[in-house]
């Protein structure tokens, strides 16, 4: 035993300590293992003392480890592990993989038993048994202390990067780089009638009557209403009820091209409507263009009441209302 103590011991025990606190706070309700001694060849020396109950397992140790070892504070891609192989550290912010590497991955590289592996973004949100996500778990630990169990601690500024990008969804981002900026969802809005105007006069009928609704489906009820190959309504927004007039710009036409290759412009009224009765090949596709932008519709479709689909939720796998673009 005097020869094991001549080597490094901090790896191997660490895996020990770190296997007993976070099996029981992060992941697994108990773990079975032994502690180790460190060897010059990176080899597994079991010892005593189980913890937890049942058997004991002997874990490999650390002293063999990948010559692309980062040092403290360091931000390396790669960080050994506690059985001697490298872990890569990935999609984290410069600070929080600078921590993970020096004082996290050796045991929370997924080599050891029952110890909750911590590498990457999707690793901090998984669930940990205590509640909460496995990130939320670290902050926890980390603030009291409990980990990193050997010293030295995570400091005040390494704590304060880590739980602040917990908090904010531990997303995958880039070292030295902000995370993306996505374009805003166009469909990811409230119900409105962007412009607060209604039709009022029921089955009155007129070209600019219920904006909104299924007109094909309710004209075939009806013995003296016109019958549509296609039509429906353009709105400014995604998700507006049904007889809130759409969008009235003079600019805004609808293009249908048909199963041929002809295409075939409608134009949209003061309601937001668009219709035709002219026969039109299907399948087809659509395009609604305003002041030189574009929203298309590149799947083809064989219903010509857009509506149907394209209703205030949206059916049958339409986000929504057609908008504008």
């Amino acid at each position: 035993m005097r020869t094991l103590l001549k080597f490094p011991l901090f790896p191997a025990f660490v895996g020990f300590v770190c296997a007993a606190a976070c099996s029981q706070q992060l992941d697994a309700p108990h773990v079975n293992t032994t502690r180790v001694g460190a060897s010059a060849s990176g080899g597994a020396t079991a010892a005593s003392g189980n913890v937890g109950s049942g058997g004991s397992v002997s874990v490999p140790t650390h002293t063999g480890g990948a010559s692309s070892q980062t040092q403290l504070g360091g931000a390396a891609s790669v960080v050994p592990t506690a059985t001697g192989g490298a872990a890569a550290l990935a999609g984290l912010p410069c600070e929080v993989a600078s921590l993970l590497a020096a004082k996290c991955a050796a045991c929370h590289s997924g080599s050891l038993p029952n110890v909750p592996r911590l590498l990457s973004p999707a690793d901090f949100q998984l669930p940990a048994k205590i509640g909460g996500t496995l990130g939320e778990a670290s902050v926890t630990q980390m603030a009291s202390g409990v980990m990193p169990p050997a010293p030295p601690p995570a400091s005040a500024a390494e704590q304060k990067a880590f739980s602040d990008w917990v908090a904010a969804g531990a997303k995958p981002t880039t070292c030295g780089a902000p995370p993306p900026v996505l374009p805003p969802d166009p469909y990811a809005t409230p119900v409105t009638c962007t412009s607060k105007k209604q039709w009022t006069l029921g089955d009155h009928g007129s070209k600019l009557m219920r904006p909104g609704g299924a007109c094909i489906s309710c004209h075939a009820m009806t013995g003296d209403a016109p019958m549509f190959a296609l039509g429906g309504t353009v709105y400014p927004s995604a998700h507006e009820p049904d007889d809130c007039n759409g969008s009235a710009a003079a600019s805004v036409t609808v293009i249908v091209t048909d199963a041929n290759g002809m295409d075939h412009s409608l134009p949209v009224n003061d309601a937001g409507n668009f219709s035709t009765e002219a026969s039109i090949p299907f399948p087809y596709t659509a395009r609604v263009e305003a002041s030189g932008k574009v929203r298309a519709m590149v799947a083809k479709q064989m219903d010509g009441d857009c509506n149907g689909c394209h209703s205030e939720s949206g059916a049958n796998g339409a986000p929504g209302r057609i908008m504008a673009p």
